[in-house]
């Protein structure tokens, strides 16, 4: 299986050594790769995904693994490892200070400040406005955040701004700052936030706010029908 277009023989023997798997499960992933005209390069991410998220695996299943999506902009490569910003996160839809007050709120009530996370979804045509559409898999142990009726927490607080709720209310910036900042706080702790569930989440389209160190991801476009395939690896490599 030597190839200029994948890596070589002995580079799987290599993963093989590095990751502890049989010689004979790398060969079947090699294989799955192979019929399904998969770069065998996607084997190694594949299973550091099997091996660093598995508290997501159990979670949601392998079988539905690939159903969660983020939208990342200029994103280089096929591949991804990203570190999430956990703290000091900037928002361009509201004022530092209400954000600052929501997050209060979150870690008052749910236990850490959720806007400073990895923010994603079940829904990929709604996370490809955002960017390069990826699958995503938080690494390790994570926590998260999540309402059936809220699909984009910022297009949710523009949805508020032009609702009855905030007539009389026009400058959010301005001599209306407290009242605007104080009625759109009330909404937010009016709803009923859910951080169990994940599997439910992603397929009630809504926006999942995940608080993890860091998360891969794989190129959609790049693997669009390969999906089922990777599954297997993923089996297998577990």
């Amino acid at each position: 299986m030597k190839s200029t277009e994948f890596i070589t023989e002995g580079t799987l023997q290599d993963l093989a050594n590095e990751y502890n798997i049989s010689d004979e499960n790398i060969e079947k992933m090699a294989s799955i790769a192979f019929n399904a005209k998969l770069n065998l390069t996607i084997i190694r991410p594949l299973i550091q995904i099997s091996q660093e998220c598995q508290p997501f695996l159990r979670q949601v299943g392998v079988d539905n693994c690939f159903n969660l999506f983020r939208g990342i902009s200029n994103a280089p490569s096929s591949i991804v490892h990203k570190r999430v910003r956990l703290d000091k996160r900037k928002t361009k839809a509201m004022s530092p200070k209400l954000a600052d007050n929501i997050n209060k709120y979150f870690t008052d009530m749910y236990g850490a400040p959720f806007r400073n996370a990895m923010l994603c979804t079940g829904d990929g045509r709604h996370a490809r406005k955002f960017g390069r559409l990826f699958y995503v898999f938080p690494v390790g142990d994570f926590k998260f955040l999540w309402n059936e009726a809220v699909d984009d927490f910022n297009f949710a607080f523009n949805n508020f701004r032009k609702s009855d709720a905030m007539q009389g209310v026009k400058h959010p910036f301005g001599a209306d700052f407290v009242e605007y900042h104080t009625r759109f706080l009330k909404y937010i702790t009016e709803i009923d936030w859910h951080s169990i569930d994940l599997k439910s989440a992603m397929h009630s389209d809504a926006e999942i706010m995940i608080r993890c160190n860091s998360y891969y991801g794989i190129n959609v476009n790049q693997n669009v029908d390969q999906k089922d395939a990777m599954i297997e690896i993923l089996k297998v490599a577990i």
